[in-house]
C-alpha cells in the first residue's frame, strides 16, 4: 500500500516481489493498491511468472475503474503467457475493458483477446463481443481461421451492436473460415447483407453466395432475395453451382425480387441450366411476365433452349410468355427450340395474340423437318385469327406440311389454308397446291366459290400431281365457280375429263358441256371430243343450246369421235335442229356413213327431213347417203 509513493525509487525485482506476494494477500488489499501493483507491470512485467501476472488479471474487475487505459493495456499483452492460468471470467474482463484500450493495442494483443473467445463468451456481454469484431479488420491477418469463426458464431448476439464496416470485415474472412462455421453461423452472415452489401467487394459477397447450398434451410426468403439482388457483380466471381444454388432458392422469394434481380438470374443461365433442376428452371420461366423487358434477346432466348425439359413442368402462360417473345429472340434460337415452342401451342393458343403465333408459324420454314404432325395442325388450326398478319410465304410454308398432317385438320383448316391460296400460289410449288386440291373433298362445303375458283385456276400448274378423284372435285364445283373462272380454267377441267369422266356424275359433265360456249377456241379437238363421248350420259341434264355447241364443234372432232359418239349427237338433233346452223346438220349427215348402224330410223329421218336447208351444201356423197337409208325411214312419221 506504500507502493504508490516508493514505486518510483523500487528496482523491478522490488515491485515483481510485491507482486508475487499478491495471491495471499489480494484479499486484504484495496482496489488501490492492486492498481498500484498493476500499473508497475510496464516494468515488471518480464520479470513476473505468469501466475503472478495471472493473479493481476484475476483483480481487474475491481479494479479497472481505477486503472488508465495503459495500465489494462499492459494486462492485455501479457494475456499469451498468461492465459491458460486464467479463468473465462478474468479474460473476459479483460476483453471487457477493450473499449478503452484497442487504440492502444498492439494487432497481436487484440488477437490474443479474440483466441480466448471460445472459453469466454457465454460470459461476455454483446457490447464486449462486438468490441472484439470491430477490431477484426486490424487483427484478422494474425487470427486463426478458428479464432475468426468465434468471431463469427457470436454474430446472432452482436449484429445489433455492430457497425456494417465490421460485419462486412467478419464477411471478408469467411474464404477461411467456412469449412469451420456452421451453417447458422453462415446464415447469420448472409441476414446481415442487407446493411453491408455496398461495403463488401464482389469477392466477399460471392463466398456468401458459395455458402449457399449448407445455408438456405436456415435463411429467410429476404437473406436469400439480398443475395440475389447482389449478382449483378458478382456473377463473374462465381461458379456455376453457386448460381445455380442461388436460381434453386427462387420459388420462395421470387415475391421479395425486383425484376432486374430476377433479369440477373435468368442471364447467368447459359452457364447454370446444366446444373439446374426443371422445376429451378421453370421457375425462372415463370418470372419472365415481370423481366422480359429488363432481359436481352439471349437471356429468353437460353429460356427457350430449355423448354424441352421444363415444359411439363411450366403453366400455360409461361409457355405463352416464353413464346411472346420469339419476335426478338427467334434469330438467336435454333431450330429444336423454336420446334418446342410449337409443340407446346396446344395448350397456350388461348393465351397468345395472333401476333404470337403468327410468329411461331413464321418459323416454320426451319422447323417443319423435325416437328411432328400433331404440332404443324396445330400452326394450320391457328390461320384464322392469325392469317392477316402473316406473309404469303408464311402461309406457304403451312401448305408445304400438308401432305402431313391432313389427316389430324378439321375441314375448316384446310379451308383456311385455301382462302389464302389467291396470294400464296406464286410461292407454293405445284406439289403444294395439288395438296390442297386433295382435301377439296372434306373442305368444298366450308369454302366459298371465289376459293374453288382459285384452286381450279392452279390447275394447269397441278394436273399431272393430281390424281382423278381430285380433278372430278374440281369439275363437281363448277356448278358454283363457273362465273368467277376464266375460260382458261374451264378448258383446263375440261382436257382433264379423259381420266375423270369415270368418277364424275352426269351433272359434273353437263356443267363443263355447258361452258363449251366461251372455250370451244382454245381447247383442242381431243378435249372437245370427250365432251362429246360423255353425251350418253349427259343428254337428260343438257339444253338444246348445250348440244348444239357439241354438234357445232363436230368439224374439228369427228376424225377424233366414234361411231356412237356422232350418233348420240344425230340423236338429239329432235331438240337441237332449231338452234343448229345449216352447217352444223351438214356435218352431222356427213358423218352418215359410219353411223347410220347405230342410229335408229327416227335419228335418220331427222336427218333426212333437215335435208331442205342441206341440201345446198352437202356432197353428193352424203346425199346418196341419205337416199341410202330411206328402206329403213320411209315409215317414220314426218317424211
Amino acid at each position: 500500500s506504500c507502493l504508490y509513493w516508493t514505486r518510483d525509487t523500487l528496482t523491478d525485482y522490488d515491485i515483481a516481489n510485491l507482486v508475487s506476494c499478491l495471491y495471499w494477500t489480494r484479499d486484504t488489499l484495496t482496489d488501490y493498491d492492486i492498481a498500484n501493483l498493476v500499473s508497475c507491470l510496464y516494468w515488471t512485467r518480464d520479470t513476473l511468472s505468469h501466475y503472478d501476472t495471472a493473479n493481476l488479471v484475476s483483480r481487474l474487475y475491481w479494479t479497472r475503474d481505477t486503472l488508465t487505459d495503459y495500465d489494462i493495456a499492459n494486462l492485455v499483452s501479457r494475456l499469451y503467457w498468461t492465459r491458460d492460468t486464467l479463468t473465462d471470467y478474468d479474460i473476459a474482463n479483460l476483453v471487457s475493458c477493450l473499449y478503452w484500450t484497442r487504440d492502444i493495442l498492439t494487432d497481436y494483443d487484440i488477437a490474443n483477446l479474440v483466441s480466448c473467445l471460445y472459453w469466454t463468451r457465454d460470459t461476455l456481454s454483446d457490447y464486449d463481443i462486438a468490441n472484439l469484431v470491430s477490431c477484426l479488420y486490424w487483427t484478422r491477418d494474425t487470427l486463426t481461421d478458428y479464432d475468426i469463426t468465434n468471431l463469427v458464431s457470436c454474430l446472432y448476439w452482436t449484429r445489433d451492436t455492430l457497425t456494417d464496416y465490421d460485419i462486412a470485415n467478419l464477411v471478408s474472412c469467411l474464404y477461411w473460415t467456412r469449412d469451420t462455421l456452421t451453417d447458422y453461423d453462415i446464415a447469420n452472415l448472409v441476414s446481415c447483407l442487407y446493411w453491408t452489401r455496398d461495403t463488401l467487394s464482389h469477392y466477399d459477397t460471392a463466398n456468401l453466395v458459395s455458402c449457399l447450398y449448407w445455408t438456405r434451410d436456415t435463411l429467410t426468403d429476404y437473406d436469400i432475395a439480398n443475395l440475389v439482388s447482389r449478382l449483378y457483380w458478382t456473377r463473374d466471381t462465381l461458379t456455376d453451382y453457386d448460381i445455380a444454388n442461388l436460381v434453386s432458392c427462387l420459388y420462395w422469394t421470387r415475391d421479395t425480387l425486383t425484376d432486374y434481380d430476377i433479369a440477373n438470374l435468368v442471364s447467368c443461365l447459359y452457364w447454370t441450366r446444366d446444373t439446374l433442376s426443371h422445376y429451378d428452371t421453370a421457375n425462372l420461366v415463370s418470372c419472365l411476365y415481370w423481366t422480359r423487358d429488363t432481359l436481352t434477346d439471349y437471356d429468353i432466348a437460353n429460356l427457350v433452349s430449355r423448354l424441352y425439359w421444363t415444359r411439363d413442368t411450366l403453366s400455360h402462360y409461361d409457355t405463352a410468355n416464353l413464346v411472346s417473345c420469339l419476335y426478338w429472340t427467334r434469330d438467336t434460337l435454333t431450330d429444336y427450340d423454336i420446334a418446342n415452342l410449337v409443340s407446346r401451342l396446344y395448350w397456350t393458343r388461348d393465351t397468345l395474340t395472333d401476333y404470337d403465333i403468327a410468329n411461331l408459324v413464321s418459323c416454320l420454314y426451319w422447323t417443319r423437318g423435325i416437328l411432328p404432325d400433331n404440332d404443324t395442325a396445330n400452326l394450320v388450326s391457328c390461320l384464322y385469327w392469325t392469317r392477316d398478319t402473316l406473309t404469303d410465304y408464311d402461309i406457304a410454308n403451312l401448305v408445304s406440311r400438308l401432305y402431313w398432317t391432313r389427316d389430324t385438320l378439321t375441314d375448316y383448316d384446310i379451308a383456311n389454308l385455301v382462302s389464302r391460296l389467291y396470294w400464296t400460289r406464286d410461292t407454293l410449288t405445284d406439289y403444294d397446291i395439288a395438296i390442297l386440291v386433295s382435301c377439296l373433298c372434306w373442305t368444298r362445303d366450308t369454302l366459298t366459290d371465289y376459293d374453288i375458283a382459285i384452286l381450279v385456276s392452279c390447275l394447269y400448274w397441278t394436273r399431272d400431281t393430281l390424281t382423278d378423284y381430285d380433278i372430278a372435285n374440281l369439275v363437281s364445283c363448277l356448278y358454283w365457280t363457273r362465273d368467277t373462272l376464266t375460260d382458261y380454267d374451264i378448258a383446263n377441267l375440261v382436257s382433264c375429263l379423259y381420266w375423270t369422266r369415270d368418277t364424275l356424275t352426269d351433272y359434273d359433265i353437263a356443267n363443263l358441256v355447258s361452258r363449251l360456249y366461251w372455250t370451244r377456241g382454245i381447247l383442242p379437238d381431243n378435249d372437245t371430243a370427250n365432251l362429246v363421248s360423255c353425251l350418253c350420259w349427259t343428254r337428260d341434264t343438257l339444253t338444246d343450246y348445250d348440244i348444239a355447241i357439241l354438234v357445232s364443234c363436230l368439224y374439228w372432232t369427228r376424225d377424233t369421235l366414234t361411231d356412237y359418239d356422232i350418233a348420240n349427237l344425230v340423236s338429239c338433233l329432235y331438240w337441237t335442229r332449231d338452234t343448229l346452223t345449216d352447217y352444223d346438220i351438214a356435218n352431222l349427215v356427213s358423218c352418215l356413213y359410219w353411223t347410220r348402224d347405230t342410229l335408229t330410223d327416227y335419228d335418220i329421218a331427222n336427218l333426212v327431213s333437215r335435208l331442205y336447208w342441206t341440201r345446198g351444201i352437202l356432197p353428193d356423197n352424203d346425199t346418196a347417203n341419205l337416199v341410202s337409208c330411206l328402206y329403213w325411214t320411209r315409215d317414220t312419221d314426218g317424211l
